[in-house]
């Protein structure tokens, strides 16, 4: 077994799931926990680095530049250490030869012959299917830790360099706010590894904003007062009924606008409906804003309840700050190609930890590299073992590759 695997099959075991609306810093223990271990282990490497937990318990990486190569192209490699809130966080990883027909890794929970279809003879990974595999992210997590294993004991020059283990990404609060005064803005390139498939690059995403929709009422018995009830939860119902009927991810696709419910949850007195906004042309944005507000208002008004909406910036599509830069990219294309993957570009349907930097460090080239991990947020999720093992390699060659170009001034 890998070095690569091995730590991946270790980290999948700790529960680290983000709490949706969890107040704590990170949102879970097992957050904190995953992130000693880390620690741990960063420490035990002996590597030229200088380590720091910062106050959302992430864990910031910063490597001087070899001698001679200060000016050389500053970039940064990302990955998140906490799951998908939806389902529980503590994997039974197995690894199989997939002959790639349909699995069932549980009862009732299988993994679709289309999806496994192009990897028959290959080996994968599997939870058990009680909960996440958690490759999402601790693919990229184990990817990175294994490099740093690398650099420590071989000692290859490099420019500049940070690696920075976050935390709860999948619940959008990435720690922006807790790394140090002029951390982000040194970066000229930060690769957040975190998608699917090895070969494709994400040199953009969908902007996103976040609305909390709040409906307020009143609440009576139901039997001796039932006319001085102003059912929150009803308003919030009717709200989300007719925000389905406007776009949404079942019923759009490729580069279409939409809105997505999160969450709902409430009782008569307040009630509360968690929403996004999502488009990669962020002029977009402010319409969609408008018609959202006025179908709260509609709903709210059905019921004589009151609605109060929240909207805040949740990403930003950083496809623009790519094309200016696109020798960054193709860095990556040429170690992918070297490794026998070819590359292609693509926007992606969703948002990542660069389009959440991106809203803070505007002209930041912030792609996101694939891990080999496949669908994603589901019981049925996996991890392709060829592209896993083959990423640290490709991210070495790639900070070689860095290390041979002066930074744009």
């Amino acid at each position: 077994m890998t070095d690569v695997l091995d730590r991946f099959l270790r980290y999948v075991q700790v529960d680290s799931a983000s709490v949706l609306g969890g107040q704590a810093r990170p949102s879970s223990p097992g957050q904190e926990n995953l992130s000693a271990i880390l620690e741990s282990e960063l420490s035990a490497m002996g590597g030229g680095w200088i380590t720091r937990r910062l106050g959302d318990a992430s864990l910031l990486v910063g490597l001087p530049a070899s001698p001679g190569l200060e000016d050389r192209v500053h970039c940064a490699f990302l990955a998140h250490i906490d799951t998908y809130y939806g389902l529980p966080g503590a994997a039974r990883p197995r690894v199989l030869v997939t002959d790639g027909l349909g699995l069932e890794v549980a009862p009732g929970v299988g993994i679709p012959a289309s999806l496994l279809h192009p990897f028959a003879g290959k080996r994968i990974v599997v939870s058990d299917g009680s909960g996440l595999l958690g490759a999402d992210d601790k693919a990229g997590v184990a990817a990175l830790m294994a490099v740093l294993s690398r650099i420590a004991a071989d000692g290859p020059s490099h420019g500049p360099l940070d690696f920075w283990f976050t935390t709860d990404e999948e619940i959008g609060r990435i720690g922006v706010e807790d790394l140090p005064p002029g951390t982000g803005e040194a970066w000229d390139v930060l690769w957040t590894v975190d998608g699917e498939d090895l070969a494709e690059l994400s040199v953009g995403d969908l902007a996103i904003r976040r609305a909390q929709v709040s409906f307020l009422g009143i609440d009576a018995h139901p039997c001796l007062h039932g006319k001085d009830l102003v059912p929150a939860h009803y308003a919030a119902a009717r709200f989300l009924d007719r925000l389905a009927d406007l776009p949404n991810p079942m019923t759009s696709e490729g580069r279409a606008a939409f809105y997505q419910t999160a969450s709902i949850e409430g009782r008569a007195e307040r009630a509360q409906v968690f929403c996004r906004l999502a488009s990669f042309d962020e002029a977009d944005l402010d319409p969609m804003e408008a018609r959202l507000r006025a179908v709260a208002e509609e709903a709210a008004k059905a019921y004589g309840a009151h609605v109060e909406v929240e909207v805040s910036t949740g990403s930003a599509n950083f496809h623009d700050a790519v094309a200016k830069r696109p020798e960054l990219v193709d860095t990556a294309k040429r170690a992918l190609a070297r490794a026998g993957y070819e590359a292609r570009e693509l926007e992606i349907r969703g948002g990542t930890d660069g389009g959440l930097l991106a809203v803070t460090f505007p002209g930041l080239v912030a792609p996101d590299l694939g891990t080999g991990a496949r669908n994603l947020h589901s019981r049925g999720e996996f991890l392709v073992v060829d592209e896993f093992e083959a990423l640290p390699g490709i991210i070495l060659e790639m900070i070689a590759a860095y290390a041979a170009e002066r930074k744009s001034l």
